[in-house]
């Protein structure tokens, strides 16, 4: 189906700094005479600048896209070429003819038919260098190029956001767009070339220029067809809609052992710690339905405690277990994580210790770690103020010496001096996760909610936290362990899945069991897990708007956030679209997509929540021109701006309906070769806006791009 509803801004121009060209800079220096007895003078230094490239070539990797695509073929006879360009101020670097309007480009893009490049007329010439030249008859050219006035009206900026994009760094992209002013003939191989006309455009039509031929540098070429049948983007998405739709392998067996297939289940090979063989359930964290599972022991001591046996089969299931070693496997291998989360955890026992024997040493509950020293520091000051007095009474032979009330240090209670009894409280305290909590800060004996934000000046902390937000979103995890069976996922497939929360608290408490030893250890992974936990689902949260350049250091913290759907995409259609856009929604509402990820032909996207309804789009940027074809071409108009009728970009239905426009050619008729001044005129006049430019132009010769949307049960 068509989908024009979608957040595109288009723009006339955007001009740049300085045109392309040589300019001389003149540096002078003068001096006023002040002494009356003459100035110093000093002659003036000239530097010449080159600013942008010849008019022969494009900055490399200017060119974004062409439409119709390079050697496609598809229902193209209706609709008008253009190419995409990565920077907005391309078409308006240079000059098309000294005096020209600013506002008018530079470059053109035109199209040649096979038959026209064979008749010996037009030809293309390729140099040594790789340039190459597009040369043709006078009248030729003239007959299919666009005048200078409807040169202004097919070029515009079109800005697109990628909030629905494939994960990227920019929020919003703004892009140049060259179109072409001739429909292509049908079931004809068609030719388009983006020419430069710098100081050419009295070569134009209507122009005084008399060089023939007419010789222009072709910056970028393609080539299309025309023909009646084609694969549309939504066809090939309806066509990944197969069954089953979820992760699962096909059931090839009856009763149990067919239904465990269907959940995502797949036997695998299992070597025995303890020596023999077996099969063995596994299953990745994308499962076909939403599971209520949860791992009540972590922190996990080892694998084998996520080891889970089913009497009904008498098979073990693998899934948590490898996931918990999984975790652990990709820490030991990311060396400055693991380096990070050695040192914190190091570190948040020797604050634990610390505080501890602060406490035992005083009798006084302990300050924050980080006041820690500066309160020893301050106790000190008080005793020895105490002290001080006396002592230099007994050296002048008085008898006692008075105190200064500023100085009493603060009554405590009795310190535990004996040996035995500050070792066991030492112990007692090490091993006592909620005592840990409370001495951190963790407690709400202390005022503070479980989960508060750590210290964010801890650097070891804060790679941790940002390591573990990516792995939850499972950037390190390899595909294999996602789908441990390809048929589960075949070619041109969508599998929809939710996220096992079980199979995914043993990946992230594999993750954190590095250097979790001894008793202290676990109780202390115990005490900061309420608190990573949160932390981490802030940083995955935040981690794509953050890439995206969406947050500001200054931004607060987003609330916490874990994917809980999403979706596999293994088609030709994430290659030809790399930049296809997703939506997604549920019974919760709209979903924050958390990852959208394409490696090759398979495409990955994360939500918040679980969903019912998903929208894949062509790009935004992928939007082209053209007339509609319902056995004629015409073309109905859009609005301008919002009103009563609906949206800037709607169509203008009215009744009785109005007739739409046909396409108007210049000269012969068969060169196809539109009239785009007298398009634009009668677009202007029935819509009666303000200014009509290359940017409202646009808008009313967009033909949409293709959604298809997927209901799920």
């Amino acid at each position: 189906m068509s989908d024009t509803d979608v957040q595109i801004v288009f723009e006339q121009f955007v001009q740049p700094g300085l045109k392309d060209g040589q300019y001389t800079v003149t540096a002078s220096v003068a001096m006023s005479d002040l002494a009356g007895a003459g100035a110093p003078t000093f002659a003036p230094a000239h530097k010449v600048l080159q600013v942008g490239s010849d008019a022969t070539s494009l900055p490399a990797g200017s060119i974004v896209s062409v439409f119709p695509p390079d050697k496609d073929s598809g229902d193209y006879s209706g609709c008008l070429p253009h190419v995409l360009l990565n920077k907005p101020t391309i078409p308006w670097q240079k000059q098309v003819l000294s005096g020209a309007d600013d506002k008018v480009p530079w470059v053109a893009l035109l199209s040649l038919s096979d038959d026209e490049l064979k008749s010996g007329g037009p030809s293309l010439v390729t140099a040594t260098d790789g340039t190459m030249t597009l040369s043709m008859p006078l009248a030729f050219f003239r007959s299919i190029a666009p005048t200078i006035e409807e040169l202004g009206y097919l070029s515009h900026v079109r800005r697109v956001e990628t909030t629905q994009k494939v994960d990227s760094t920019e929020t919003e992209i703004d892009y140049a767009v060259v179109v072409g002013n001739r429909l292509p003939k049908p079931q004809t191989l068609t030719y388009a070339y983006l020419v430069g006309l710098a100081d050419q455009g009295d070569l134009l039509p209507g122009g005084a220029g008399t060089t023939d031929p007419v010789v222009l540098p072709v910056l970028t070429t393609w080539q299309f067809t025309a023909a009646a049948e084609t694969t549309t983007f939504s066809d090939i998405i309806v066509a990944t809609d197969r069954t089953p739709p979820t992760l699962g392998l096909p059931p090839t067996a009856a009763g149990a052992a067919g239904q465990l297939l269907s959940m995502g289940y797949v036997p695998m090979p299992h070597a025995l710690r303890v020596g023999g063989d077996t099969v063995s359930l596994y299953r990745g964290p994308l499962v076909p339905y939403a599971t209520t599972r949860t791992i009540a022991n972590v922190p996990i001591q080892n694998a084998d405690a996520v080891t889970l046996y089913d009497p009904s089969t008498g098979i073990l299931d693998m899934s948590c277990a490898a996931a918990w070693t999984l975790g652990r496997l990709l820490a030991l291998n990311a060396a400055s994580y693991a380096l990070a989360l050695y040192n914190w955890k190091r570190a948040a026992q020797r604050a634990t210790i610390d505080q501890l024997i602060y406490e035992l040493d005083t009798g006084k509950a302990a300050p924050s770690t980080a006041m820690l020293g500066a309160t020893r520091r301050l106790d000190a000051e008080h005793a020895l103020a105490a002290f001080i007095p006396a002592a230099l009474g007994k050296l002048s032979g008085t008898a006692g010496g008075s105190r200064s009330k500023a100085v009493e240090p603060t009554a405590a209670a009795s310190p535990i001096s004996s040996r035995a009894q500050r070792k066991a409280a030492l112990r007692d305290a090490m091993t006592d996760p909620a005592r840990i909590a409370q001495i951190h800060g963790l407690s709400p004996h202390l005022g503070a909610a479980p989960g508060d934000a750590p210290d964010s000046t801890d650097p070891n902390l804060s790679q941790v936290i940002s390591w573990l937000g990516d792995l939850i979103l499972l950037k390190p995890v390899p595909l294999f362990y996602l789908v441990p069976d390809e048929r589960m996922l075949p070619i041109e497939s969508i599998r929809f899945f939710q996220i096992d929360s079980s199979w995914m608290a043993s990946l992230i408490d594999g993750a954190l069991s590095l250097g979790r030893v001894t008793e202290t250890d676990q109780s202390h992974d115990a005490a900061f897990r309420p608190m990573l936990q949160q932390e981490i689902g802030r940083a995955a949260a935040s981690a794509r708007a953050r890439r995206r350049g969406a947050l500001g250091a200054t931004d607060p913290a987003p609330l916490p956030a874990r994917p809980a759907s999403g979706f596999l995409l293994r088609s030709t259609a994430v290659t030809k679209w790399p930049k296809l856009e997703v939506a997604a929604s549920g019974p919760t509402g709209e979903a924050t997509i958390l990852r959208i990820e394409a490696n090759g032909a398979l495409l990955i996207c994360l939500f918040d929540r679980p969903v019912d309804t998903v929208k894949l789009r062509e790009p935004s940027e992928g939007v082209h021109f053209g007339f509609d074809d319902d056995g004629a071409l015409s073309k109905t108009l859009r609005r301008l701006v919002d009103d009563s009728g609906g949206l800037a970009g709607s169509e203008i239905i009215t009744i009785p309906p109005t007739p739409p426009l046909q396409p108007s050619y210049r000269g012969d008729s068969t060169l196809r070769v539109l009239d785009i001044k007298t398009l634009a005129d009668t677009f202007n006049a029935r819509l009666t806006p303000s200014q009509f430019t290359s940017a409202e132009f646009a808008l009313e010769m967009v033909t949409g791009v293709e959604a298809v949307n997927f209901k799920l049960s």
